[in-house]
């Protein structure tokens, strides 16, 4: 029984060797007819040799005396005759002539055709997904040659301030300690002195932009007109001559001096005082203004009295409007009456 698998196995490599050949002697296709008389021949004979397939599987089912299975039995017996019976059925397929298409035959270029389909739609599948494959590693080549470009960036930074920190050691170690601290004190008094030159800059910045620009939106908008930042160009003749109800600038002529600073008096004098009011217009009296209410907000939040960060405001005036507008000082949110500058260096609704 050793010897029936051997057996079959070289008939099985037989049948294939002599099918390979058969194939190869049917693929000259005969190209005298039309395509249409080609395919309806294919056709017929397929159709015929499907009939005669199916007559020959009854025959077979007929003949075979054990039912059909799709293992090995446990009998022996049984077992020994389902091999007899398959050494059978492919010693029979081993002397049949090979099933194939006739010459002429349409098959073997619909086969290939539809072989080629299914490369072509295969490779164009392949061809989209390298191409997502490719445009994501582009993005993460990106991406890394970022943080390489980051990370040798940080080294050398990094090395500098090595070399940097390895060179003062070396002359602090060369030096005696009074030299150390004399250094030392001279470098906190120039950064001092720097701080207090840019400190002064700041301040003339400021006080420029009060007068050049920020003054005279204030007086329009406490004489009634738009809100400070509305109305860019105001002049002193707008001032002079003043708004409307409805914030619009009034026409005529001016009103008098007396009247001006009468206006002046009303507005701002529980600020300036009625000696400085009587000196100034309303520009310079808007300017004054908010120079007082923001030193006292500043001195507030340097704690200079010891009252705390919030002061109490007389009115709500258009400064301090404009200072909460900027998001430079805040209400306090239990009480309108009183506000502070904004410490930017804490949270924007601290309550403290």
């Amino acid at each position: 029984m050793a010897s029936i698998p051997n057996e079959i196995e070289s008939k099985i490599r037989q049948y294939a060797a002599d099918t390979h050949v058969a194939e190869q002697s049917h693929m000259e296709i005969d190209v005298s007819q039309d395509l249409e008389t080609r395919l309806d021949q294919t056709i017929s004979g397929l159709q015929a040799q499907l009939a005669r397939q199916k007559a020959d599987l009854e025959l077979l089912r007929a003949k075979v005396s054990l039912p059909v299975a799709t293992t090995p039995s446990q009998d022996p017996r049984k077992k020994l005759q389902q091999l007899e019976e398959l050494t059978a059925a492919y010693n029979k397929l081993a002397d049949d002539e090979p099933s194939l298409p006739p010459k002429g035959s349409s098959i073997p270029a619909l086969l290939a055709t539809r072989l080629v389909q299914d490369t072509v739609r295969s490779t164009a599948s392949g061809i989209d997904i390298v191409e997502a494959q490719l445009l994501e590693t582009k993005q993460d080549l990106k991406t890394w040659t970022a943080e390489l470009d980051d990370a040798r960036a940080l080294k050398t930074a990094l090395q500098e301030r090595l070399a940097r920190l390895k060179q003062q050691h070396e002359e602090r170690s060369d030096k005696t300690l009074t030299q150390t601290a004399r250094e030392t004190l001279q470098g906190k008094r120039q950064k001092t002195q720097d701080y207090e030159r840019e400190t002064e800059l700041l301040h003339r910045a400021f006080n420029d932009f009060i007068d050049s620009h920020l003054a005279a939106m204030l007086a329009a908008e406490e004489l009634g007109g738009p809100v400070a930042g509305e109305m860019m160009d105001v002049d002193d003749q707008d001032l002079a001559v003043g708004f409307s109800s409805q914030g619009k600038l009034r026409k005529g002529k001016s009103i008098s001096d007396q009247g001006r600073q009468r206006r002046i008096d009303d507005i701002w004098g529980d600020v300036l005082g009625h000696e400085s009011s009587e000196r100034l217009n309303e520009k310079d009296a808007a300017a004054a203004a908010f120079r007082d209410l923001f030193r006292k907000l500043y001195e507030a939040l340097l704690d200079v009295n010891s009252s705390g960060p919030y002061i109490p405001m007389e009115r709500e005036s258009a400064a301090a409007r404009f200072l909460v507008r900027a998001k430079i000082a805040q209400y306090h949110p239990k009480d309108a009456g009183r506000m502070r500058l904004i410490d930017f260096g804490k949270e924007l609704d601290e309550n403290v």
